[in-house]
């Protein structure tokens, strides 16, 4: 797929998914984003895991609309809306609902390294066994706390 035509779907992707956190929020959900840190090395190695960026620049162009997404929500819902950069890039990323509701749904999505053969997609898994949901929930913390607070 053409560089601009490409861009576009993301970005459409993108806004879709902000009415969805923005219909959480509006039920006072407490909603917190990890994005990596498009300056730092960790960015250079996205392209390679992630098919939706073939390179850096593309990575770093996305973030644009997408910080203004994210600061949007976070002067709108000052107590419930947080992110921050991620100065590494992470192994697996999360999805996590609910996490102390028994049916909160914890899915994780493997980062490896692509092709992603034989499979043709990246691996996830809906995590139900408790010790594994609280090692997930925990790993969430330990990417949250290595993130930057300062950085806007």
């Amino acid at each position: 797929m053409a560089g601009k035509n490409r861009n576009s779907l993301i970005k459409r992707a993108i806004e879709a998914k902000s009415r969805s956190v923005k219909a959480m929020l509006d039920r006072n959900v407490k909603v917190r984003v990890l994005c990596v840190n498009p300056e730092s090395p960790a960015a250079n190695m996205l392209p390679l895991t992630d098919p939706r960026f073939p390179s850096v620049d593309m990575f770093r162009g996305s973030l644009d609309s997408i910080k203004r997404v994210l600061e949007h929500f976070r002067k709108e819902y000052p107590s419930q809306f947080d992110y921050r950069y991620l100065p590494i890039l992470p192994a697996f990323g999360l999805f996590i609902t609910d996490p102390d509701h028994s049916n909160g749904l914890i899915k994780v999505e493997l980062y490896a390294a692509h092709p992603w053969g034989p499979t043709g997609s990246r691996p996830n898994m809906i995590v139900e066994d408790k010790k594994w949901r609280t090692f997930f929930l925990q790993q969430w913390d330990n990417y949250w706390d290595l993130s930057d607070p300062n950085r806007k």
